[in-house]
């Protein structure tokens, strides 16, 4: 069986061969191609190298500065003797929250400088959370008892974890 074709289905035929061939890409077309796209893609896992360490350093930032501001509202020095008492344990800062009945260690040192408590509280020579004596005399007549207070962990405004 034999197939007559006609001029015109001809041309045709010829017509879509040579759209078809100009879509095709060569080798060189596709590695070129390939190249500018694996360019691209290094550029941007290299921005992303140098975004995501800035972008978390300020958060962390972001955190502790949050962290400070909530300590230095709840905490604010003049409500030392009213709502809360600062006591040195050797050394050891340790804030005594009247309401909570919980006492906090204040660490390091750079955190009771943030709160601005390095020059306030009673200086003692007695150890915490073994103190030889329960009751801690205040400079105003006031006493405060150890016993009726829970630990209430550290307060430190130098890293962003709780």
């Amino acid at each position: 069986m034999t197939i007559d074709l006609s001029t015109e289905s001809a041309i045709l035929i010829k017509e879509l061969a040579s759209e078809f061939n100009q879509g095709s890409s060569t080798w060189y077309e596709i590695i070129e191609s390939l190249g500018i796209g694996i360019g691209t893609f290094l550029v941007g896992i290299g921005a992303l190298s140098t975004l995501i360490p800035w972008a978390t350093k300020k958060r962390e930032e972001y955190k502790i500065k949050r962290k400070l501001k909530f300590y230095k509202d709840k905490y604010p020095v003049e409500n030392i003797g009213k709502s809360f008492e600062l006591i040195w344990f050797n050394g050891k800062l340790i804030l005594f929250d009247y309401e909570e009945k919980k006492y906090h260690h204040i660490y390091p040192w750079d955190t009771a400088e943030d709160l601005n408590f390095v020059s306030f509280g009673i200086h003692i020579k007695d150890d915490l959370p073994n103190p030889k004596e329960n009751t801690v005399k205040l400079g105003d007549g006031r006493e405060l008892k150890i016993d009726e207070y829970t630990n209430g962990g550290g307060i430190n405004t130098q890293t962003s974890s709780p």
